[in-house]
């Protein structure tokens, strides 16, 4: 005997969205699939670097902030190199990321977990400093809207 549920939504009355999914035994079916917000609002942005310098990599829309997921970072050892990966606004930076690339390369790759989250509207700059430097980063983000986002003095309250 089948049984047909259907999973509604209280506060809008309507059925929670379903995915089609072909299984190996039994053909087409349905699922419920959950997710997260990276994974079904997420971008990501990779950056070459060759030369000392500051790159702003991500901006966010308006008076957004970027909530940060992934992040991979390699560079090639080059003495008195520099690399920093910053929160900026104009006025205000926090360092994300920073490493020296006088003794060994860098190659790490971080999975973001704790709401990594930039203050409004604070964009992503690299800056790569004391000698040229070859290297790139991914970055891996979401734009969360002005309404979940705050100024930078309640961002370092809330810290």
């Amino acid at each position: 005997m089948t049984l047909k549920a259907v999973i509604y939504d209280s506060s809008l009355g309507e059925p929670i969205h379903t995915e089609p999914y072909f299984q190996e035994v039994g053909g087409e079916s349905r699922i419920l699939s959950t997710t997260d917000i990276p994974m079904s609002y997420g971008f990501f942005k990779t950056t070459a670097f060759t030369v000392q310098g500051t790159t702003e990599i991500i901006t966010p829309r308006g008076n957004q902030s970027i909530l940060l997921t992934d992040m991979i970072v390699t560079f090639e050892k080059k003495n008195l190199g520099t690399v920093r990966i910053n929160f900026h606004d104009g006025t205000n930076t926090e360092t994300i990321f920073y490493s020296t690339l006088t003794d060994a390369p860098v190659n790490i790759a971080i999975n973001f977990t704790g709401r990594w989250q930039g203050w409004r509207p604070a964009h992503i700059d690299v800056i790569i400093g004391g000698a040229d430097s070859v290297g790139s980063v991914a970055v891996g983000y979401v734009r969360c809207p002005e309404l979940a986002s705050l100024d930078y003095t309640a961002w370092i309250a809330a810290r």
